[in-house]
């Protein structure tokens, strides 16, 4: 059965069928209340009553459980700012990492090509190189420059594989924070809605409310 709002003469009937006892007027029409119709017992009025009645008490049940709701949502969209957070700094250990990792390998690489030219130059010297003492100086360089030539390699391949990781690291964990923040957007949206329909629900419950009062008082 559909209600709406009644009229605000004495009398009036509104789309529900109803009259509007709850504004008084019927005394005006019986002032030595003989009238035909008495407010306490016009069964409109109690149908009315019992109506708004059994509507309070479901929009209650209905108030408190968006009223959960609500809670539940913005208890989510708190911990996606956590989440968010920590992944932030996360993100940010693994770009240092990357960065560090980075310089690290550019100097390995560095220093490879450093020692390659090196060799290269004491190989040109002992083209022309005639004295004895000179000659053993420049082979013991070569040959610590060739061992160390494949220290610095390994060191540079074990630098890249944990450039590639930390790389790895540093765009899953940006990737994830593009996620949450748009689970963050997403989540403050649905408390909003939430919150928007619990106090439509509310308003209306409110209205019940004060309607009954005037019934009973009436």
């Amino acid at each position: 059965m559909s209600f709406s709002s009644w009229g605000s003469n004495a009398g009036t009937v509104s789309s529900s069928g109803f009259e509007d006892w709850s504004s008084g007027g019927w005394r005006n029409r019986f002032p030595d209340n003989s009238g035909t119709k008495n407010p306490q017992t016009d069964p409109e009025r109690i149908a009315r009553i019992q109506h708004l009645e059994n509507q309070i008490y479901n929009l209650a049940e209905t108030v408190r459980d968006c009223d959960s709701k609500v809670d539940a949502a913005k208890q989510r969209l708190y911990d996606l700012k956590e989440k968010l957070s920590r992944t932030r700094d996360r993100a940010y250990q693994a770009r240092e990492r990357h960065l560090a990792l980075g310089n690290k390998k550019a100097g390995l690489e560095g220093k490879i090509a450093g020692n390659k030219n090196r060799i290269r130059e004491l190989r040109d010297r002992l083209n022309y190189t005639r004295d004895a003492y000179t000659i053993g100086d420049i082979k013991r360089e070569i040959e610590n420059r060739e061992n160390n030539r494949w220290t610095l390699s390994d060191q540079l391949s074990n630098v890249t594989d944990a450039y590639y990781t930390a790389t790895e690291r540093m765009n899953s964990a940006e990737n994830r924070i593009n996620e949450l923040e748009r689970s963050v957007d997403s989540a403050n949206e649905h408390v909003y809605t939430c919150r928007e329909d619990c106090n439509l629900k509310k308003e209306k419950l409110a209205e019940f409310r004060n309607e009954l009062s005037r019934l009973r008082s009436a």
